[in-house]
């Protein structure tokens, strides 16, 4: 009797047409598999076309297949429309030749096509997606070494410099007597808030999470003096003393993708805003896992080497919590990084924020 696989097949794309990813989540009678990959010029419906043909061709071919995408395009092309188009010769249809890929694929073998709802918390799907991102992300990752190889033949991935943080990023100019100034700042003139991030595939992936400890009449200010703070945090102060609901642009770096497996955060860093305007104030901090950061140093840059001398979560963990405590996260995708980030204050002994 052959065996039943389920396939979460997703794709995603910077720009459409720009950078793109796909992701395959395979779930066997005995194993998980994860595949994903990714293109330099592609468009989103190319990528969710090549998951759902990657996904398929991994797979035996007297397997049951059950197929989940969050693509109407792929699920109705594939059970609807493909049988008017091959008797067209596919004329004016788009994306010709994966059609032709994912119908050959699908020849002889048993498929159920499903579809689910895109970014709704559906575990399989989210996984998929997860595994598109990164394989865009490692896409993005080679391209850069391969420019890199070409004009700069020996180039240290990861130089001490300055932390950026503490250098204005934004040109503000947050000297003590101009402090007043940056209060006019606009949302519009720092790119934060109601705008599609640049490196998302769908705007539904620019996530904020609020705290369920937030405050929305006003942002209290941290303080961070009685904590013993370990010397590797970076931390500057507000700049100016501004009034209302806090958020915190936020981003981490991991070992990997998957908390579920181990993976563990390398590095967090956060810009404070209150009332969607920058205070001067932000947090990072590079962390030892106590666990090889392998491939995913393709894609951070950060090495083994460098996190050695570094501090363990549990060390940073109480200045951390109390820094992100009650405001809203801001992130490109902030479920992924709100799952590490709970797995790691739980490991330290704190609640989930």
């Amino acid at each position: 009797m052959s065996q039943t696989i389920t396939l979460y097949v997703d794709g995603a794309c910077r720009g459409n047409p720009g950078l793109g990813g796909w992701g395959a989540y395979i779930i066997t009678e005995t194993e998980e598999r994860k595949l994903c990959g990714g293109e330099d010029n592609t468009t989103n419906n190319r990528m969710e076309l090549t998951a759902a043909i990657e996904g398929i061709l991994f797979c035996p071919t007297d397997a049951k297949l059950v197929v989940w995408t969050d693509s109407t395009y792929v699920k109705r092309g594939i059970t609807e429309w493909i049988t008017g188009w091959k008797k067209k010769n596919w004329k004016d249809v788009k994306n010709p030749d994966l059609w032709k890929k994912l119908d050959a694929a699908c020849q002889g073998r048993d498929i159920d096509w499903h579809w689910v709802k895109g970014h709704a918390g559906h575990e399989g799907n989210e996984m998929a997606d997860q595994l598109a991102n990164l394989g865009a992300d490692q896409t993005q990752a080679q391209l850069r070494q391969s420019k890199t190889a070409t004009t700069e033949p020996s180039v240290d991935k990861k130089k001490v410099e300055p932390d950026w943080l503490l250098n204005d990023p934004f040109g503000l100019g947050f000297d003590d007597e101009e402090a007043d100034d940056s209060e006019d700042l606009t949302e519009s003139e720092i790119g934060v808030a109601e705008q599609e991030p640049s490196l998302v595939a769908e705007p539904e992936l620019a996530t904020t999470v609020p705290s369920i400890e937030q405050t929305p009449e006003v942002a209290v200010s941290v303080d961070l003096t009685q904590l013993k703070q370990h010397p590797q945090i970076v931390i500057t102060p507000r700049k100016v003393e501004v009034f209302g609901p806090r958020q915190l642009i936020l981003d981490t770096e991991t070992t990997g993708f998957y908390y579920q497996d181990g993976d563990r955060i390398i590095e967090v860093g956060a810009i404070e805003m209150v009332n969607r305007k920058l205070t001067g104030s932000s947090i990072h901090i590079y962390i030892n896992p106590k666990k090889a950061v392998g491939d995913s140093e393709n894609v951070h840059g950060i090495s083994d080497d460098f996190l050695k001398d570094k501090p363990l979560y549990q060390e940073i963990a109480d200045t951390l919590f109390t820094y992100l405590k009650g405001a809203e996260i801001i992130a490109h995708n902030a479920n992924f990084d709100m799952n590490f980030l709970d797995m790691e204050f739980k490991r330290a002994g704190f609640v989930a924020l």
